[in-house]
């Protein structure tokens, strides 16, 4: 088959998206998806679409013989575990589509304890009320498909804060790097290696604005420490939805 025809690919991507694709052939999408920017953000394009399809259902608890035939189907070992709502929303039939719609109901729980004490400081209503500033966000999980890392921006600031979930280290020598991904599929946006930490900023090379507005989606790679990569060193360590949140 080929996979160059944009017809087929649209269509590919909408199927992904939807999760109605045969286990065989997701299988080998989500081979091709690993290393094809445009397709990656054909399929970005079309969760953002099919996302309020999603959100006009009614949420259903899974029974526990559903859980059990998924731990048999994957041949898990470990003990069951009550599962976070974190790790729903990064689950890929979801979508990062929907990621972003549930960013913007916690945003303001989250983001105000990024970087305290720096740019990201709340803005408060008339009521008194804590809101998020007009601000991007990025919400990334791990290789594993866990809650990994979030980011944010004011619209027009000069510094991106970021916290990572589950603390992580680097290997000894290298560095974790930003990425932004335009929704286009066009070449990754340097943005910079975060410092060490489990949370900081990251001073930005421009605003916010000019940096993401065209981007849907951040990622981190592993980098060697003191180099200025042109292009990310794949695989990702973090990929996730970036939104724009005003009105």
């Amino acid at each position: 088959m080929r996979y160059d025809n944009p017809e087929l690919r649209r269509q590919l991507a909408s199927a992904y998206a939807l999760g109605s694709l045969s286990p065989l052939v997701r299988s080998r999408f989500k081979r091709l998806l690993r290393d094809d920017v445009g397709l990656q953000a054909l399929v970005d394009d079309a969760q953002i679409r099919l996302a309020p399809l999603a959100l006009t259902l009614e949420p259903v608890t899974p029974s526990v013989t559903v859980w059990k035939a998924i731990d048999q189907r994957l041949e898990l070992t470990a003990p069951a575990r009550a599962v976070r709502w974190f790790d729903r929303l990064l689950r890929p039939a979801l979508g990062w589509a929907a990621v972003g719609v549930m960013v913007g109901f916690v945003g303001g729980q989250l983001i105000p304890d990024l970087g305290r004490g720096g740019s990201q400081s709340p803005a408060l209503s008339a009521a008194g009320k804590t809101q998020l500033p007009p601000s991007y966000v990025g919400v990334l999980a791990n290789e594993a498909g866990g809650a990994g890392l979030l980011v944010s921006s004011l619209r027009h600031g000069r510094s991106a804060d970021f916290k990572f979930v589950k603390p992580e280290t680097p290997p000894e020598g290298q560095v974790f790097y930003l990425w932004g991904l335009p929704a286009d599929g066009s070449a990754a946006v340097a943005i910079g290696p975060l410092p060490a930490g489990s949370q900081g900023s990251i001073a930005l090379d421009g605003t916010a604005e000019a940096l993401l507005a065209n981007v849907s989606r951040l990622a981190v790679t592993l980098e060697p420490l003191g180099t200025e990569p042109a292009v990310p060193g794949l695989p990702y360590r973090y990929l996730g939805f970036c939104g724009k949140f005003w009105p």
